[in-house]
């Protein structure tokens, strides 16, 4: 967990993907996304020289009224959602200390939502995630183990003592599924299908009555988990579109984009006079 400093106040909030359950990341993808800012996370991700075009115009769609007020009040549920801070100590928080803690803190928690695939800040940028790898997961009391692998001639075969059984219900919840919003919920019932006690065989009603509780497991053993099966599992893809630097404020951004687009427009406008002469 991270300490965070307001007005000379100790709060904590989640730091990496071993804070947050997987109950808490279903709370955090139900908040409602304002108009706007999921194109131009995507717009920014795809940032180069060759798609500048798209960025600006992405980016020059962003109102005041959503620099001003719709984006930071969806940053500052976002930082209700992730922290212990009460919500009316939140509301007295400057634009400049709501910004920088969502930007620094919280904010690859949300994009993670929009690339269908968990990153993180590292030394100022975004990147991939990387799961640790694990066997087994303690929860409460219990302990289940994840999929076995065998050794097959100096190689490892994840799964392959795996029924067939579990391959056909796994690949029928992730069929089409991204990892967003609306499918988060999903993981925890493709957690109880894969993970289970020492010797237990796989059983659909067990794994339906035990999706509550890995609602509770860490984030970063639920991703550890599902890329390690995805890989097994017939005609699945994980895609990531990312560009990662130091984050800046929202009104920067959107100031140069505007910025950049008029310049091109006068630039136009100048050669096409210059024609017409």
């Amino acid at each position: 967990m991270i300490k965070i400093l307001i007005n000379k106040k100790s709060f904590r909030g989640v730091y990496s993907w071993s804070d947050i359950s997987l109950q808490k990341f279903c709370e955090l993808a139900a908040i409602p996304i304002p108009g706007g800012y999921e194109a131009y996370i995507l717009a920014d991700g795809k940032f180069t020289i060759e798609h500048i075009e798209d960025y600006v115009e992405a980016v020059s769609k962003i109102t005041e009224q959503q620099i001003k007020e719709e984006f930071p009040a969806y940053y500052r549920k976002v930082i209700g959602c992730l922290t212990n801070i009460p919500f009316k100590v939140i509301q007295k928080m400057t634009p400049d200390q709501v910004n920088d803690t969502y930007e620094y803190y919280f904010k690859p928690f949300v994009i993670s939502l929009f690339y269908h695939t968990p990153v993180i800040h590292f030394m100022g940028q975004i990147t991939q995630y990387e799961p640790p790898a694990v066997r087994s997961v303690r929860i409460g009391l219990k302990r289940f183990k994840l999929p076995e692998t065998v050794q097959i001639m100096d190689q490892e075969i994840p799964l392959a003592n795996e029924p067939i059984l579990t391959y056909t219900e796994a690949s029928d919840i992730f069929r089409g599924m991204k990892i967003n919003k609306d499918d988060v919920k999903r993981l925890s019932l493709f957690m109880a299908i894969y993970c289970r006690k020492k010797g237990e065989r796989y059983d659909e009603r067990k794994a339906l009555e035990r999706q509550e509780v890995f609602m509770r497991c860490p984030m970063s053993v639920v991703w550890s988990v599902f890329f390690y099966t995805l890989r097994r599992l017939k005609d699945s893809t994980v895609t990531i579109q990312l560009f990662g630097r130091l984050p800046k404020q929202m009104e920067e951004i959107v100031s140069a984009a505007r910025t950049y687009r008029d310049s091109v427009r006068s630039v136009s406008s100048m050669k096409s006079v210059a024609t017409e002469d």
